[in-house]
C-alpha cells in the first residue's frame, strides 16, 4: 500500500549501513515513499525536502544508491539499490523484501489465530464471525487511496509549518486548526505566504521584547494574520521595523536561493513552466518565476553557422 512500508531488520546487516548518514536517511525516505511495486514517483527537489536533507547531499546520496555495490547481497543490477525510471526511481530489490515481509506477516497471523481459536476447537462465536465480516466489508468498501494519503500528508505538513509560527507568537491565540482555517480563508496566496510567517513572527516578537511591550497591547494572532503583519509592522511610520521584517524575509529567500537555485537554474525553460504548475512546489514558485525571468533576459546563443539577426 502506498505511503506505508515496513523496514526489514536485514537493513542493519547490509552494506547500506556502511554509507554516510545522508545516504541512509535518503534510502529510508525512498522506502517510505515507495508505492506497492517499489516505485518512487517524485522530482528530486520534492524528495530532498521529504528526506529533510540539503539538495547537494540528496544528489550525492542518489548517485551512491544508483552505483554498483560489490558488497551488496542482491546481485541484481550489479548491486544497485535504485535505478532511474520516468518520473522518479525504482527500488531494485523491493519485490524480494516485500515477499519476505508478506510471508513473515502470514506466519505471525497464523500463530495468533491458533492461540485465540485452537483451544476451543477452532470454534468462533456467531458474534465474532459477524464482527469480522463487518470489518472486512468496511475495509473493502473504503480503501485509503494513495492520492488521499498524499493529500493528508501535504495538509499535515502545511498545518505543522503554520503551528510552528503560531506557537512562537507571544500574543493571544486560538487553536491551530481554527487559526489555520482563517489564514486560508482570508488570503488566497496563503501557500506562498506560509514560509514567511515564522521569520516575521520571530522578528516581531524580538522587537516587542526589546520594547518591553505588555501582552495586552500585542494584537491577537488572528488579527496579525488578517492584517498581513508579516509584510508590515504595527505603525505606518515604523520604518525601522518594516525594514527589519523585510530583511528577515529576504534572508529566508536568500537561504532558499542557495539551497535550490542551482537546481532550478539547470532546468530548461519548458521544464520550469511545468514545475510552476505543481502544487507540491508552491513555496518555491517565487524562485521558479525569478529564474524563469532571468532566463528570458539572457541573449540567445546562435548555433554554429547561423547568421546573426539583421
Amino acid at each position: 500500500m502506498a505511503g506505508y512500508t515496513k523496514l526489514h531488520s536485514g537493513i542493519l546487516d547490509g552494506s547500506i549501513w556502511n554509507e554516510s548518514v545522508w545516504t541512509r536517511v535518503v534510502w529510508i525516505a525512498f522506502l517510505a515513499k515507495a508505492d506497492q511495486v517499489g516505485r518512487i514517483l517524485a522530482v528530486p527537489v520534492n524528495m530532498a525536502r521529504i528526506a529533510n536533507v540539503p539538495m547537494s547531499r540528496f544528489l550525492k546520496a542518489v548517485e551512491t544508491l544508483s552505483s554498483p555495490d560489490p558488497d551488496s547481497r542482491t546481485p541484481d543490477e550489479d548491486g544497485r539499490r535504485i535505478i532511474p525510471i520516468q518520473g522518479g526511481w525504482q527500488i531494485v530489490n523491493y519485490e524480494k523484501y516485500r515477499t519476505i515481509r508478506d510471508e513473515d506477516e502470514r506466519k505471525v497471523y497464523k500463530r495468533q489465530w491458533d492461540r485465540e481459536h485452537r483451544p476451543s476447537g477452532h470454534a468462533r462465536t456467531k458474534t465474532a464471525l459477524s464482527s469480522e465480516k463487518q470489518q472486512s466489508e468496511q475495509s473493502d468498501s473504503s480503501p485509503n487511496s494513495p492520492s488521499q494519503a498524499e493529500a493528508e500528508a501535504e495538509a499535515y505538513k502545511y498545518t505543522t509549518i503554520f503551528d510552528t509560527a503560531r506557537k512562537k507568537y507571544p500574543g493571544t491565540k486560538r487553536g491551530n486548526e481554527t487559526e489555520f482555517n482563517n489564514f486560508q480563508k482570508k488570503h488566497a496566496d496563503w501557500e506562498q505566504a506560509l514560509p514567511l510567517l515564522l521569520p516575521a513572527v520571530e522578528m516581531q516578537a524580538a522587537q516587542w521584547r526589546s520594547d518591553a511591550t505588555l501582552k495586552k497591547y500585542i494584537p491577537h494572532f488572528q488579527t496579525w494574520i488578517n492584517q498581513r503583519r508579516w509584510e508590515q509592522a504595527d505603525g505606518p511610520d515604523d520604518t525601522d521595523r518594516k525594514q527589519a521584517v523585510a530583511r528577515a524575509l529576504e534572508a529566508k529567500r536568500e537561504e532558499m536561493r542557495r539551497e535550490y537555485g542551482s537546481y532550478y537554474q539547470s532546468k530548461p525553460p519548458d521544464e520550469l513552466v511545468n514545475m510552476r504548475k505543481e502544487k507540491n512546489l508552491t513555496t518555491h514558485w517565487w524562485l521558479i518565476d525569478e529564474i524563469s525571468a532571468a532566463q528570458k533576459q539572457q541573449p540567445k546563443t546562435r548555433k554554429a553557422g547561423e547568421s546573426p539577426p539583421v
